[in-house]
């Protein structure tokens, strides 16, 4: 009996041992389920295979046609070559348009709100591609001036007369169209940040919305500008170098950079001329917007969150200021 009783602990121990071990395959099976689900239900979602779809061909197409540029052109003309161009760009920017307006978005498939690190991000970038795009209108300037003029104090001898000057307010132009900006060096402005300013303020704008929103849909739409920049902007300076469609000097290819601020930091470019050419009244005003934008995105998301907390039945609203002089 006490081999029996013996060998029948070590039977239980053993199934009890077995369903230990076996106890934590169980939650990491569920999960990979579950994210398989979660991932052919984002890929089942139209939105996003429009968008998605739409931004691989448009870089696909750029890829293929702007790489064989030449035997193209040579082959079919040059007339023939820009139509294909623009029948393919024109199909592809109706998909990504066509899935974000009417399928993605405010809707679609979620993820986790974003955190305040993301939150974070967002506005840096935002305010960063709010910066960029200021710099490609004309300078900002106060439209009243107070400034010196001289008038001349006229005498019968000529050899008397003088000149009086006073103050007076001028009123100007809120655009000072007459801004010179020395174009001598190729590297001037907003190159001394990028060799393609135009492409990453678009990416910076379109990475604010990828770190603050909670649709995949609007994540996907906005990655596109960003892969965009990447892929094509690295074959664009390719193709210049070695001459076909364009051209890049060494010169300008040795002191910008393709990543945003790698030439500022490596000493390539000075922050202090990249200081100099910006326009302070432009960039002031974009980072006026940027906060502006910010808190009137936590007003509507506390509008939001206000009225899914409400009871059924009732909805939130601002208190009634003339309540009690209507009680009293």
């Amino acid at each position: 009996s006490t081999s029996t009783s013996t060998s029948t602990s070590h039977i239980a121990s053993h199934i009890a041992s077995h369903r230990t071990e076996s106890l934590p395959t169980t939650p990491i099976r569920h999960g990979a389920r579950t994210t398989q689900r979660m991932a052919a239900s984002t890929l089942a979602h139209r939105g996003v295979r429009l968008i998605g779809l739409g931004w691989a061909g448009f870089i696909a197409e750029n890829l293929i046609l702007s790489s064989n540029r030449k035997a193209i052109i040579d082959t079919y003309g040059d007339q023939r070559y820009h139509a294909a161009y623009s029948v393919l760009s024109t199909i592809t920017t109706a998909s990504i348009a066509y899935g974000y307006l009417f399928h993605g978005r405010g809707r679609g498939p979620m993820r986790k709100l974003p955190t305040m690190g993301s939150r974070t991000a967002a506005f840096v970038f935002q305010t960063l591609g709010l910066v960029g795009i200021s710099q490609f209108f004309p300078k900002v300037q106060i439209p009243v001036a107070y400034v010196e003029s001289k008038e001349n104090t006229r005498d019968d001898a000529p050899q008397l007369q003088e000149k009086k000057s006073s103050k007076t307010f001028q009123i100007r132009c809120p655009f000072d169209f007459q801004n010179k900006v020395d174009n001598s060096d190729p590297t001037s402005g907003l190159k001394r940040v990028t060799r393609h300013p135009a492409f990453w303020t678009m990416s910076f704008l379109s990475a604010g919305v990828v770190f603050r929103t909670q649709y995949i849909t609007e994540v996907v739409m906005f990655l596109g500008p960003i892969t965009t920049t990447l892929v094509c902007g690295y074959h664009l300076d390719s193709r210049h170098r070695s001459g076909n469609g364009g051209k890049i000097s060494p010169e300008e290819e040795a002191r910008t950079s393709f990543l945003p601020f790698v030439a500022l930091i490596e000493g390539r470019q000075s922050w202090r001329s990249l200081f100099d050419d910006l326009k302070l009244t432009n960039s002031g005003l974009a980072m006026a917007l940027s906060v502006l934008l910010l808190l009137s995105r936590r007003r509507s998301l506390a509008s939001r969150r206000a009225i899914s907390s409400a009871p059924a039945g009732q909805v939130a609203s601002k208190p009634d200021p003339f309540s009690t002089l209507t009680k009293k």
